[in-house]
């Protein structure tokens, strides 16, 4: 019976040693493999935003006579660009020129009585002192002088309306540009102030935006805005003017656009898109999408790889972390939250992994600090 123990014990001594290394080796499979991610904090992040803007003539102009009357002649049809100082019509001015004859009949009339009065006036004169006319008679011829000349200034100045009103009766182009309406023909009567063309300036373009005040903030004539056309072209634009007033509707500050020298193939009335990008100064982390899940109370969260000793040397726990996502971009976000400089996290993967599971590091890729180049979200007021 003795020898029966002395045989036992060294066979439960076995047994006991072979469920050790059983059980090391089942804690050594269950650390599952992993790659992980090196955070390091980034002072901010960028965000791009896009505001509309809108072609624009630099100079338009809608041009009418200042008489009214028929419209004789047209000279030019809509879109044919034209310079400054070309007649482009013409009304009728038989009437105009009938009432100049007739005050040019009128004035010699006047200046032949302010000749007669002049002359009996300088007869008088010398026979005044021989008392052969009265100085009544003397005082009435030089107060017929004087109305005489009177009434030849008065004459004068209505043939000058006259004339006026033939130069306005046509009309010229205020400067080089293109035609874009003509809203009347030949044979119409217009009547003052009516609208016959409209005149831009399509030599020099220029882009209207209204921008947000965080994004012009900071801006001043001179600097450069980036914008895109719909055909996809994009350019570099000067500021020409910041407008001093806020949009009541928008909120937003119109900023002028100079695109005179930009080989851009727009038209007056095109929309663009104007690119801003603002610089945030708010300390936080770059992450990858996949390196998030849904936390609770509208937070994320990331699951960060600690040294467990207590598992073996290899061996690290998958700790759950909170994150705010500040930002996000096209293959990553910006967060802040209860993660430090030098952790490690697990950047994918996550579906396959739970809180507190057990990991082995295969590998640690480089830090990510660096700003996105392009935006996922962007902001339009």
């Amino acid at each position: 019976m003795k020898s029966l123990r002395v045989l036992l014990l060294p066979l439960a001594a076995a047994t006991l040693l072979g469920c050790s290394q059983t059980e090391e080796t089942e804690k050594e499979i269950r650390l599952v493999p992993v790659e992980v991610l090196e955070v390091t904090k980034s002072p901010g992040y960028e965000v791009e935003q896009r505001f509309v803007g809108k072609v624009e003539a630099r100079r338009r102009s809608q041009l009418a006579f200042e008489l009214g009357g028929s419209v004789e002649e047209i000279w030019f049809e809509e879109g044919e660009p034209v310079e400054a100082g070309q007649k482009l019509a013409r009304i009728d001015t038989d009437r105009l020129e009938a009432r100049k004859a007739e005050l040019a009949a009128t004035l010699e009339q006047a200046e032949a009585t302010r000749d007669l009065a002049k002359a009996t006036l300088e007869r008088y004169e010398a026979l005044v002192d021989r008392r052969a006319v009265s100085k009544q008679e003397l005082d009435a011829t030089r107060e017929r002088l004087l109305t005489s000349q009177a009434v030849i200034r008065r004459i004068e100045s209505e043939i000058k309306t006259v004339e006026t009103d033939l130069v306005e009766s046509e009309l010229f182009a205020p400067f080089s540009g293109t035609l874009s309406k003509l809203l009347v023909d030949e044979g119409a009567v217009v009547s003052p102030q009516q609208i016959v063309f409209e005149l831009l300036e399509t030599s020099h373009l220029e882009v209207r935006t209204g921008l947000a005040e965080e994004a012009v903030t900071g801006l001043k004539p001179g600097d450069s805005i980036a914008i895109m056309t719909s055909r996809g072209v994009q350019a570099e634009l000067p500021i020409l003017r910041i407008l001093p007033q806020r949009d009541e509707r928008t909120r937003t500050v119109d900023v002028i656009l100079d695109a005179h020298d930009a080989n851009l193939s727009i038209r007056d009335g095109d929309l663009v898109s104007v690119q801003r990008t603002l610089e945030i100064r708010e300390p936080g982390f770059f992450l990858p999408r996949d390196a998030l899940t849904e936390s609770t109370r509208g937070l994320w969260a990331c699951f960060v790889a600690t040294h467990d000793p207590e598992a073996g040397p290899e061996a690290h726990r998958l700790d759950r972390r909170d994150l705010e996502v500040l930002h996000e971009y096209a293959d990553s976000v910006f967060v802040r939250g209860s993660i430090k400089e030098g952790d490690w996290i697990l950047p994918s993967g996550l579906q396959k992994i739970a809180p507190g599971q057990r990991v082995r590091i295969l590998e640690v890729n480089s830090p990510t600090s660096e700003i996105p180049s392009v935006a996922r979200r962007v902001v339009t007021p």
